[in-house]
């Protein structure tokens, strides 16, 4: 995607889950999880500005729930909401189109709390 229309003329639909990390607790369990988040949070937040690690503590200090689910939050706005709202951005200022979807049915799996792909994991709620 560039901001200079070279895909303008391409119409995208995209988009995202409520819990898109939640795919990677359930895979790693979320004592796994919270260590292999608490890694990425160390190398993320030593590349920080002070007004992104503010933006960050704020983030989690919101987030509700156990500490990996809030960890989970966290990656999932960071590496797939705003990479989606960021993308979309970037296609309408090159004059194309860009339609998000956000999926928000919650699914029986446990630590999977919302997928687009989850209808082979269990049943929508």
């Amino acid at each position: 995607m560039t901001s200079h229309g070279a895909v303008k003329d391409i119409d995208i639909l995209h988009g995202f889950n409520k819990d898109e990390m939640g795919y990677f607790v359930n895979e790693f369990t979320p004592e796994a999880f919270e260590v292999w988040a608490a890694e990425r949070k160390t190398q993320m937040i030593d590349r920080l500005s002070e007004e992104d690690l503010e933006r960050v503590t704020s983030f989690l200090n919101d987030a509700k729930g156990e500490e990996y689910e809030r960890d989970s939050a966290l990656f999932g706005q960071l590496w797939f909401n705003a990479a989606h709202f960021r993308m979309a951005d970037e296609q309408a200022n090159g004059g194309g189109k860009s339609y998000i979807y956000y999926f928000t049915p919650e699914l029986t799996v446990p630590y999977i709390k919302s997928g687009h792909a989850s209808k082979n994991r269990g049943s929508v709620r």
